[in-house]
């Protein structure tokens, strides 16, 4: 089924609703709704009809997005379960004089970090106050490797408006996101 055209698959179109502003809810909502092996056909609330594959027969989920338009909106054809999703902590260390050195470079910075959202990866970030001495940011993705390379890149770090950063990983257990949730036993 996987690698069909829009075209080329029959079942209902269900409209996704305007309050979902991003392709991830869609995808989700997609596999949550898919019949055990075929094809959800989704329209965007201004947008073409797209189908969206979700076979559950298929080990790891597959996920394929026909539409350029979609794909621009930030679906993405890929294997749902390649690799479980992790959360990352980006420490930044700022330099003395950031508050005042870093209005040169904010704007392609929070470009780059409002982009790394939209692709779902960088979930919260900010600078630390009282005192104003670093920043973190909260990532999530498959690997480190997303997150180094967004600080070895970013204009703040590449500019000398951070003067050093470190990555953790962060085990969450508690939240509707979590990564690796954990309940109480019963009776606990």
């Amino acid at each position: 089924m996987l690698g069909q055209s829009a075209a080329s698959v029959t079942s209902p179109v269900h409209t996704v609703p305007s309050a979902w502003s991003t392709a991830r809810a869609t995808i989700v909502w997609a596999i949550a709704n898919a019949p055990a092996s075929g094809w959800v056909t989704l329209k965007a609330p201004s947008g073409p009809v797209v189908a969206i594959g979700a076979s559950k027969n298929t080990a790891p989920l597959s996920v394929s997005v026909t539409s350029q338009r979609w794909r621009r909106w930030g679906a993405r054809s890929r294997r749902i379960d390649d690799a479980p999703m992790k959360h990352f902590l980006l420490f930044y260390d700022v330099a003395p004089d950031y508050l005042t050195r870093r209005a040169g470079f904010r704007d392609a910075h929070l470009a780059k970090a409002w982009e790394s959202h939209r692709r779902g990866e960088l979930q919260l970030g900010g600078a630390l106050a009282d005192p104003i001495d670093g920043a973190v940011l909260l990532f999530r993705a498959e690997s480190v490797a997303v997150v180094e390379e967004f600080a070895r890149t970013d204009p703040y770090v590449v500019n000398g408006v951070v003067v050093g950063w470190r990555v953790r990983a962060w085990t969450t257990v508690v939240g509707e996101g979590a990564a690796t949730p954990v309940r109480p036993t019963e009776g606990g």
